[in-house]
């Protein structure tokens, strides 16, 4: 249960605007801290209820060198629930939605726990809104926690909930009466959890900042392999820290936040030239069998594969692709699909 709801006990610093906004069907709560001008810092809480369960050690901090937002999930906190489950795709939708009626185009993303799971989402469905991401505590497929921590949710009640969040609930929620369907749902959005393929995480180009505690219940293992897999990441595992206590450490946190944050941007690549196709034509009309190829494909895809035939009265290749295991499957594309084609040396 420990991803689902977090534990913190906190002086709350004050936000300069609050409001709520139309957002997908709901009335969505917000507060914003700080002075506008730059990147904003929109922070996705966890499954804990409101957003001082998450940030309210580090919010204040935050927002000294930047605007901060923050909001409450479906269901959470002072936003209402409405009758569909909870979901981390449908959060990166109401996520980018509230940026929208903010009129923010770009924001930076920091998610701690099933928050990060909802920053994962957007940088994968929506990634012309992020700048850059920061992940704390959190996976992307369960093979980030131990089987001990999935069976928690099989089975959990109303009654492993700490008391602090079930009185922080209570105190925000407009229906405190829902209580039971908020847990309910956090479990079982849990219990579902599939997470992402380690080729989706590989895709993300924004720079990403991975957070973990030594002792969170996110494998250290794992934020390694998450830090592995992405293009431009970062990784920091905090020692003597715990899952909870990730969200207590207003003396480490914010400064590694804001030196991630302030850092300039990668540089960008180089842009692929295109191949014409009476170019490629002339290479699959020479190229000999398993011949080892890097495609690089009009809709951003990358595949090496090794090639098996052209045929030329379709203008398509035939290819074995390699998958993320290493195994070969055979795949046919055409060439008005691809941006360019090289040779690699094997």
């Amino acid at each position: 249960m420990a991803l689902v709801l977090g534990l913190v006990e906190v002086c709350y610093a004050k936000p300069v605007k609050t409001g709520y906004a139309p957002v997908n069907g709901l009335q969505m709560y917000y507060e914003v801290y700080g002075s506008s001008g730059g990147m904003p810092l929109v922070l996705l809480h966890g499954g804990d209820p409101t957003i001082e369960t998450s940030f309210g050690h580090v919010i204040e901090a935050f927002a000294k060198h930047r605007q901060v937002i923050a909001f409450e999930q479906q269901g959470h906190g002072h936003t209402a629930d409405v009758d569909r489950p909870f979901s981390f795709d449908q959060s990166a939708d109401d996520t980018v939605a509230l940026l929208g009626y903010l009129k923010i185009d770009k924001a930076d993303f920091m998610g701690y726990s099933n928050g990060g799971h909802i920053a994962i989402a957007i940088a994968l469905k929506h990634p012309d809104v992020v700048r850059k991401l920061i992940i704390e505590s959190a996976m992307f497929d369960r093979s980030g926690g131990d089987p001990a921590f999935w069976e928690s949710f099989k089975n959990p009640t109303l009654e492993t909930m700490p008391k602090e969040l079930r009185e922080a609930y209570l105190k925000t929620a407009p229906h405190p009466d829902q209580l039971q369907s908020y847990f309910d749902k956090s479990v079982r959005r849990m219990r579902e959890f599939k997470g992402w393929t380690p080729e989706q995480i590989r895709s993300i180009q924004a720079p990403t900042l991975v957070l973990c505690g030594d002792h969170d219940v996110v494998r250290p293992e794992h934020a390694v392999e998450t830090f592995r897999l992405l293009p431009h990441g970062q990784l920091a595992i905090l020692p003597m820290t715990d899952h909870f206590g990730m969200a207590d450490r207003r003396d480490w946190v914010p400064s590694m936040v804001d030196t991630f944050l302030d850092a300039p941007m990668p540089a960008a690549a180089p842009a692929t030239p295109v191949a014409s196709e009476s170019d490629l034509v002339t290479l699959f009309r020479s190229m000999k069998y398993k011949t080892h190829l890097h495609l690089s494909l009009f809709n951003g895809n990358e595949v090496d594969a090794t090639f098996r035939s052209f045929d030329q009265s379709r203008e398509i290749i035939w290819v074995n692709a390699v998958d993320s295991s290493g195994a070969f499957s055979k795949k046919a594309y055409p060439l008005r699909d691809l941006k360019n084609v090289s040779q690699t040396v094997h």
